[in-house]
């Protein structure tokens, strides 16, 4: 997803953010020139920070709940599992690889 994202025409990726029949529903024209960045920092946090493989299936990323979008907790979910944080990591947070 990231290669597509970020190789794409400026021009492309904009006309989709403006068709509402083609872009997604939390990413409109002005979210647009930051998806690139936060998608790779994204793969980057959860490969070197967190030692993800690609192929992981440790955890289940959503888009919202009810509606409501929830991209703060994918931080926050994370920041719990960091002995970084200073306390304990809450592996009671990750569900099975059976997802």
């Amino acid at each position: 997803a990231a290669r597509v994202l970020c190789s794409a025409k400026w021009g492309e990726l904009e006309a989709t953010a403006k068709d509402p029949a083609k872009r997604h529903r939390f990413t409109g024209d002005k979210k647009i020139p930051h998806r690139c960045f936060e998608v790779n920092y994204v793969a980057a946090l959860l490969s070197t920070g967190y030692g993800f493989g690609e192929g992981d299936r440790l955890f289940r990323v959503v888009e919202d709940i009810d509606g409501g979008e929830i991209e703060w907790t994918l931080g926050a979910f994370l920041h719990s599992l960091s002995p970084l944080a200073g306390h304990p990591p809450r592996p009671d947070l990750v569900p099975s690889p059976e997802l």
